[in-house]
């Protein structure tokens, strides 16, 4: 009696559907992070229109950013701030404003906040920039790895089927 090797293991014929199975494990969750970060930046956005309420905070420091981790070629301006909601305990945050707001701004003179009272460390100040760069990167990736994996992924199974087909009609 001959012991055969099992069919998951990785063969010539099973080789693209492991090499496009790995990439769609990989491309899933790069996707779904990408569109859960949006889907919370988005949410966030349309709570802080509807539930928001206003503090006046205090402009603790201003600094300029040159050399920027998100990709960006200029200047990054932020400012910290601070802010008491009206349930109490100080919040200090930051943002990173336009170059108008920041010229504006003054420091140790007042900032206008607007956060979620269930949850003040969720604010946003006026003249913030959207943060968009971490959602569209992981959903543009995630998108990419997903759809390369999936293609190369189900072409495999399709080869390995009719491998699998074709020997079967072998004499053993």
């Amino acid at each position: 009696m001959q012991m055969r090797s099992s069919s998951l293991s990785i063969t010539p014929q099973t080789f693209w559907l492991w090499f496009g199975g790995i990439w769609l494990i990989v491309g899933v969750p790069f996707l779904s992070i990408g569109f859960y970060i949006g889907y919370q930046r988005l949410t966030l956005d349309d709570r802080l229109d509807q539930d928001g309420r206003i503090a006046e905070g205090i402009v603790l420091t201003k600094t300029i950013r040159t050399s920027s981790k998100n990709g960006n070629t200029g200047p990054s301006y932020l400012v910290a701030f601070r802010f008491a909601p009206i349930q109490g305990e100080m919040v200090t945050g930051g943002a990173e404003v336009t170059a108008e707001v920041w010229d504006s701004l003054v420091e140790r003179e007042p900032i206008r906040v607007t956060y979620l009272p269930d949850a003040p460390s969720s604010y946003r100040i006026e003249g913030q920039k959207d943060d968009w760069v971490l959602p569209v990167v992981f959903g543009i990736l995630g998108s990419i790895l997903t759809a390369l994996g999936g293609f190369v992924f189900l072409r495999g199974l399709s080869q390995f089927q009719r491998s699998r087909g074709s020997r079967k009609g072998m004499p053993s």
